[in-house]
């Protein structure tokens, strides 16, 4: 089944805060792993799952995180720069269940629907900018850092 990925990036936001997120970023204080899955969960039920399982994060870079996220990714420095650089803390979740993606899709197609959605987001503000729906977990977590289930 071919991988589906659904990613919305808020380049024109981005862009404007980057400047103003680079210096407070590195002093603002990491999401907590509660807020984390609220995130998850909001994300999961807008795409039709209401009961995840196995929902599990990993942190790291956003560089790394990327490669993590679609291996087949080639993110550019610009693409980078406007998600807050390539250093910048990020959260992927990965979680389980049945889920139909809601979001643009191609017209008279239907929408894609998987059994593992991942999403990516920033760790200090839980903006979400790439969502993914796969038969399954391309890339373990685990290459990206420490895994926590969070449920």
């Amino acid at each position: 089944m071919k991988r589906h990925i659904a990613i919305t990036l808020l380049v024109l936001v981005a862009m404007a805060l980057a400047p103003a997120q680079s210096s407070a970023a590195t002093r603002t204080k990491l999401l907590a792993r509660a807020q984390v899955l609220k995130i998850a969960l909001r994300v999961a039920k807008a795409d039709g799952e209401a009961r995840p399982t196995r929902i599990e994060l990993a942190s790291g870079k956003l560089k790394a995180a990327v490669k993590v996220f679609d291996p087949r990714a080639h993110p550019t420095a610009a693409g980078l720069r406007a998600l807050g650089g390539a250093k910048s803390a990020v959260d992927v979740v990965a979680m389980r269940g049945h889920f139909t993606s809601h979001g643009p899709h191609p017209h008279n197609k239907p929408e894609p629907k998987g059994r593992a959605l991942e999403l990516i987001m920033n760790a200090r503000t839980g903006t979400v900018f790439g969502v993914s729906l796969g038969p399954k977990v391309p890339v373990a977590l685990s290459r990206l850092g420490h895994v926590t289930r969070l449920r």
